[in-house]
């Protein structure tokens, strides 16, 4: 027990790295470091979600609403990046990654609220079949559903929107659906083995971070992967590096094993990664490794697919819609995808933290669009009420923390 809670907090730790690293090296916008900043500039900030609590979520549209901020979607931001239209005194914007369900049961009755809009770029592979709106935040407020209802809808067998919800949202003028990929998948990139599918294994958001695999010669998500799979070093798909196929023998191997020992019984063993990686040798010592990565024309298929399928779905889904912008998954990409958006009709990407790019302001690439992946720093935006920077971070901290530890804030019940 001890021993996961120990994994869990460096894994959070290690997480985090890309906020310590962008404070250290001064890689956000200036209003977030200078308490003397009145005004953003001509910068535009663009902040970014994944799920969203009321008690985290609603404070800060307060703030931007009270110190007269006004929201951007994404056909503005690119606008205002090429120099079409100036950037607004005051603008940022909101974007959402994946499309999870409090997009619906929380975002979308508080921007409604406050009077602000946000970008969500899906996955279109991942929302949910079934047709219906779920209660949200609006019918707690009115009293046709409870809190508890709404609070414990993105669960982990139905994490996301349904596309009815989707629709709404649109028709409302409240969310700018855009692309986020149709998979979100992550490739094998190497014959180095990371880990093992295990039951103490940190899947993240709906096991998104493991490696998709090859099962009866076509792609299957990692999710699918059985105990005791290799688990080999992975990249996003739509990074630069090609993807490599791993041997299904092998993991056909590692899985028996687990299988012929009872499964739960095997991983209680403390030396289960050391048998696992026996067979590893083992299996390799009599079959040399071929060469089985994919070619550069494989990987520009594969990464084209990920751009027009989700295009095509959601134009289809949306009628009358135009996709034209992208975020990447796990804010990673490449030359080759930046090369395959332009082809496949994108005009901008979104990104996280970037190096060597600060903010965004007229005249940068709007192909390279970085944005600031925590809530918290909207309440260091030039204001009254302004947070001092380290409040901001005990805020931050705590919150990472008790998410890693399954613990989210804000459990009472929110009001109108």
């Amino acid at each position: 027990m001890m021993h996961a809670l120990r994994d869990k907090i460096r894994k959070g730790y290690l997480k985090n790295m890309p906020d310590l690293r962008a404070l250290s090296r001064r890689l956000y916008p200036r209003f977030v470091f200078d308490d003397r900043t009145a005004t953003l500039a001509d910068e535009l900030p663009v902040f970014t979600f994944h799920s969203v609590q009321p008690a985290s979520f609603e404070p800060a549209l307060r703030y931007l609403r009270e110190n007269g901020y006004r929201t951007l979607n994404a056909d503005e931001i690119h606008a205002c990046l090429i120099g079409e239209t100036p950037i607004p005194e005051r603008a940022v914007a909101l974007t959402f990654d994946d499309g999870r369900a409090t997009l619906w049961t929380t975002a979308f009755p508080l921007l409604e609220k406050y009077g602000m809009t946000a970008i969500c770029f899906v996955t279109t592979d991942y929302i949910a079949a079934d047709k219906s709106c779920h209660p949200c935040l609006s019918d707690v407020w009115s009293g046709n559903a409870a809190w508890e209802t709404v609070r414990d809808r993105e669960t982990p067998g139905n994490p996301f929107c349904t596309w009815p919800e989707i629709q709404t949202m649109h028709d409302r003028g409240v969310i700018d659906f855009q692309a986020h990929t149709r998979t979100h998948s992550r490739i094998a990139v190497g014959p180095r083995i990371e880990d093992f599918m295990n039951p103490g294994y940190d899947y993240t958001f709906y096991k998104l971070n493991v490696p998709v695999f090859e099962r009866n010669g076509t792609d299957a998500p990692g999710a699918d992967l059985p105990a005791g799979s290799p688990v080999h070093v992975n990249r996003s798909r739509m990074s630069d590096a090609r993807r490599y196929h791993d041997s299904g023998e092998l993991r056909e191997k590692c899985a028996q094993l687990v299988q012929r020992e009872g499964e739960e019984l095997f991983f209680r063993r403390p030396d289960w990664r050391r048998r696992l990686r026996a067979v590893v040798r083992a299996f390799r010592a009599t079959h040399p490794e071929p060469d089985r990565y994919e070619t550069s024309a494989e990987q520009h298929a594969a990464i084209r697919e990920e751009f027009l399928g989700a295009k095509r779905t959601i134009e289809s889904r949306l009628l009358g819609k135009t996709v034209r912008h992208f975020a990447f998954p796990w804010f990673e990409g490449g030359d080759t995808a930046i090369a395959v958006a332009r082809e496949t009709g994108y005009v901008s990407t979104h990104w996280g933290i970037l190096p060597g790019r600060r903010t965004n302001a007229a005249g940068d690439d709007p192909m390279r669009i970085v944005r600031i992946p925590y809530e918290e720093y909207i309440h260091r935006l030039p204001g009254s009420g302004r947070w001092p920077l380290s409040r901001v971070l005990r805020h931050r901290y705590a919150n990472a923390l008790r998410r890693r530890l399954g613990a989210e804030p804000g459990e009472k019940t929110p009001r109108p």
